[in-house]
């Protein structure tokens, strides 16, 4: 369900959602995730509506703990393709905010 609900909540906040990833329900998404070894195939790139050149990804971590590591192969990913926002989705239900110096 939080997939589903992220897609919703990036929308809300003015990002463009495909309508691939609009009509997709729970059982969809779960269905075509359900292999946890491909979390790190699940990224997402979303686009502003008013300016394309405002992005945002969507992340999921593909391990228990979300390391220093995985952060610094995200910021890179950011960092290669101008983007300073993200998402990241960790497989516990830990709340963790993460701030990033500012990418340059």
């Amino acid at each position: 369900m939080t997939e589903v609900l992220l897609i919703a909540t990036v929308s809300i906040i003015g990002y463009f959602v495909p309508d691939s990833y609009k009509k997709i329900d729970y059982n969809d998404f779960e269905e075509r995730f359900k292999d946890k070894n491909v979390r790190d195939s699940m990224t997402m790139l979303f686009f502003k509506r008013e300016n394309e050149d405002q992005k945002i990804y969507v992340f999921f971590s593909d391990k228990e703990k979300f390391t220093k590591e995985e952060l610094k192969l995200k910021m890179e990913i950011m960092k290669n393709s101008h983007t300073s926002n993200a998402i990241i989705v960790l497989q516990n239900e830990t709340n963790v905010v993460i701030t990033p110096k500012k990418l340059s």
